[in-house]
């Protein structure tokens, strides 16, 4: 992931308007702090590549503008593994992005679920704002929130923090299927060990870490008893 630099050649209102980051040359997330700025959206839009998706975000003061570190690796991740027949699910949403994302890489549908009422008001903004008509955004806990829904989830992120991560594993083992990829961060280098090890005691296979610039992410499968 790289932070686009080659601002210069725009007005200094753009670049305080506007901030880009590519991941993996696929994801392009246009993160707005004027959604007003329409003149700005059009110059960014065209500076996507041919096969790049485009993230509109205003994250307001929801987390996940797309700069952080944890943000960076899921969105990596989601990219590794959604696919057309996912049924992903959204912990924590914050400002939506992640969600988001897996809608535009492809996912069947997305289950983004918060307990912050204003974090859920700016999810559904950025949803609209990006024309995904496949994601629903909720304010509501997780065991609720994914037994209502007309299909069990098939991928599920979290980026979030590590104490309520290790907190919600047992939740997550109640509603995520065997061997259906969990993917976890907002976790600190040296936190890793307690989330790993809270992993295996609720009988998780790790399946891969990240990290980058001291954070983490871990993609970790649910296993039958």
């Amino acid at each position: 992931i790289e932070v686009n630099k080659e601002l210069s050649i725009l007005p200094k209102a753009f670049n305080d308007a506007i901030d880009m980051l590519d991941v993996n040359g696929r994801i392009a997330v246009i993160t707005f702090h004027s959604l007003e700025d329409k003149i700005c959206k059009e110059i960014f839009a065209k500076r996507a590549k041919e096969n790049e998706l485009v993230v509109d975000l205003d994250p307001g003061m929801a987390f996940g503008s797309g700069t952080h570190e944890t943000t960076q690796l899921c969105l990596e991740l989601i990219e590794e593994y959604v696919d057309q027949n996912q049924v992903v699910v959204d912990v924590g949403t914050g400002s939506g992005i992640l969600a988001i994302a897996a809608s535009k890489l492809g996912a069947k549908s997305v289950y983004a679920v918060d307990l912050d009422a204003m974090a859920v008001i700016r999810a559904k903004e950025n949803v609209a704002l990006n024309h995904c008509q496949n994601i629903c955004v909720e304010k509501n806990n997780l065991i609720d929130g994914v037994n209502a829904l007309d299909e069990k989830p098939t991928l599920m992120v979290a980026n979030i923090l590590a104490p309520i991560i290790i907190g919600m594993l047992a939740d997550v083992k109640k509603v995520l299927p065997s061997n259906r990829p969990f993917i976890c961060s907002g976790i600190v280098e040296h936190e890793k060990e307690l989330v790993v090890e809270a992993l295996n005691h609720h009988q998780f296979k790790i399946c891969q870490i990240k990290e980058k610039n001291g954070w983490i992410a871990i993609v970790a499968m649910p296993q039958s008893a």
